[in-house]
């Protein structure tokens, strides 16, 4: 086996072979002079690779932005990438980590079901856009969730003012959550009910 720099200018060789009666391989030829400069483009780096080495990082960094992960692939394996690489690998790596939202909402119903049985006594409404095809799974549009010991603990341990509050859902679905919250007897944020709208 022969392998050589890829630039024929420079002299850099390696040359093995196998040895019959041992069953190894052994280097026979091997000139270190290699001067031609560093490659910092590498097919190799596909976006599997790639997510499969970023996927720590986001774990331990929330937000993750695309400059730092460009200055990671730079120090760690000297790869210069493009924008649009490592905006599919973080997407990639995103959904590794987070899941996928898409599938998430679509085992919403069951877990409405499963908070019914364990939580006796709480609501929970799901909203869904219904599909022209009755066969097709309709698709998620709001959601309303009233856990018993929150309607509870509001009746016999909070004052009798509620606040709304809210963010917004940083998914490819977007939507926002809302929450209805009070002051509980030691000045603490008490939350009531919590719903997900578009």
């Amino acid at each position: 086996m022969r392998v050589v720099c890829k630039d024929k200018d420079y002299g850099w060789i390696v040359y093995a072979s196998k040895n019959s009666e041992k069953n190894y391989w052994q280097i026979k030829i091997f000139m270190d002079e290699h001067t031609c400069p560093r490659e910092t483009k590498n097919r190799m780096s596909n976006r599997k690779w790639l997510a499969c080495k970023l996927v720590k990082k986001p774990r331990k960094y929330h937000n993750l932005k695309h400059f730092e992960a460009a200055q990671y692939f730079k120090t760690k394996y000297d790869l210069d990438l493009n924008k649009s690489s490592l905006t599919r690998a973080l997407g990639d790596t995103r959904a590794i980590v987070y899941g996928d939202a898409t599938v998430q909402y679509g085992m919403v119903k069951d877990y409405g079901l499963t908070l019914l049985k364990s939580n006796l006594g709480s609501t929970m409404t799901v909203g869904v856009i219904p599909q022209p095809n009755p066969d097709d799974d309709p698709i998620f549009d709001k959601m309303y969730i009233c856990l018993d010991g929150c309607k509870r603990g509001f009746r016999f341990r909070c004052r009798p003012l509620i606040s709304l509050d809210g963010t917004y859902l940083k998914t490819q679905h977007g939507r926002q959550i809302l929450f209805a919250i009070d002051q509980d007897s030691n000045n603490h944020i008490y939350m009531i009910v919590y719903a997900i709208v578009p």
